[in-house]
């Protein structure tokens, strides 16, 4: 158990130092808008979140289809 502790905090450490490499965001940090529908940028930009999952993928797609996904 005392080794998985130390492999995941080895790895968070990892993921830290790359991820401090990146540049810097420049549009403010995200809120939901005033009427609540959508998400903006404290500048006002309006912030477009693509999310995708391939819950279709277990139940609608044979080994090959699977694969090529």
């Amino acid at each position: 158990m005392r080794s998985i502790r130390i492999i995941f905090a080895a790895l968070i450490l990892l993921l830290a130092i790359s991820a401090s490499g990146q540049k810097p965001w420049k549009n403010g940090r995200l809120r939901v808008s005033a009427d609540g529908h959508f998400l903006e940028t404290t500048n006002d930009r309006p912030f477009f979140w693509l999310g995708d999952t391939g819950w279709e993928l277990f139940h609608r797609l044979d080994r090959d289809q699977a694969a090529y996904y």
